[in-house]
């Protein structure tokens, strides 16, 4: 069975509950509880798909992502 290709459907936003499609370079969000190796691949995702580049890092009580680019 072939499959139509089309280039007119647009991506659907980003669904996450966390907040990086609003932030800016420098911007930063705190996640209580969270490891920070576990944000690695929210991090990771939101760069493919919104471009940017975001960092997590462990602080006391959680981890703390930041917008680096």
């Amino acid at each position: 069975m072939p499959y139509e290709i089309v280039n007119t459907v647009p991506l659907p936003p980003m669904r996450s509950k966390f907040p990086f499609e609003q932030m800016q370079p420098g911007d930063s969000f705190f996640v209580p509880d969270k490891v920070a190796g576990t944000m690695y691949s929210n991090c990771k995702r939101a760069a493919k798909v919104i471009g940017g580049k975001f960092v997590a890092r462990a602080v006391e009580g959680g981890c703390r992502v930041w917008r680096v680019e």
